[in-house]
C-alpha cells in the first residue's frame, strides 16, 4: 500500500494535557460522488467527493456557489452523500484542509465528527469491495 492511499486522523482529542491521542490509518478510495454541504443557516452548497475513507473525504467545490467559501479550517458543515446503499445524512463534517485548485475551485479535506458506527463500518466494507474490484481489473 502506498503512503498516498492512507490518511492519519485524530480519532480522540485529548481532553486533558498528558493524554495520548490515538491515530488510525484508513484506506482511501477514489470516488466521484455528489456531496451536499449544508451550513448552519441551511444554505446548500454543491460539491464533488474525489476520495473517501472511513474517517473523512476530500471534495472540491466552486467558491462562486457560496459566500461561505472558502471556509476556515475547523469550520463545520452538515453533509449528505450516498455510496451505493450506504447513506450519509446529517453527517457532521469539519474542515481540516483547504487547497486552492484553480481560480474558482477549492479542495476541502473534511473529517467526520462522531459518525455513527454503522456508517463507519459500512464505508469500510464498501471501500474494501471497491478496491478489491479495482485490483481484479486488467
Amino acid at each position: 500500500m502506498k503512503t498516498s492511499d492512507t490518511e492519519t486522523v485524530t480519532v480522540l482529542a485529548p481532553p486533558v494535557s498528558g493524554f495520548l491521542t490515538e491515530k488510525r490509518r484508513e484506506v482511501r478510495c477514489p470516488a466521484e460522488l455528489p456531496l451536499q454541504l449544508i451550513s448552519g443557516s441551511g444554505e446548500r452548497i454543491p460539491a464533488v467527493i474525489h476520495n473517501l475513507s472511513a474517517n473523512g473525504i476530500f471534495a472540491t467545490a466552486d467558491i462562486r456557489f457560496s459566500l461561505l467559501l472558502p471556509p476556515p479550517t475547523s469550520a463545520r458543515f452538515d453533509g449528505e452523500f450516498f455510496l451505493d446503499d450506504v447513506e450519509a445524512r446529517q453527517l457532521l463534517l469539519e474542515v481540516v484542509r483547504v487547497v486552492k485548485q484553480d481560480q474558482h475551485v477549492i479542495g476541502l479535506g473534511l473529517q467526520f465528527v462522531q459518525p455513527l458506527p454503522t456508517l463507519t463500518s459500512g464505508l469500510r466494507e464498501k471501500i474494501a469491495s471497491r478496491l478489491a474490484l479495482a485490483h481484479r481489473r486488467p
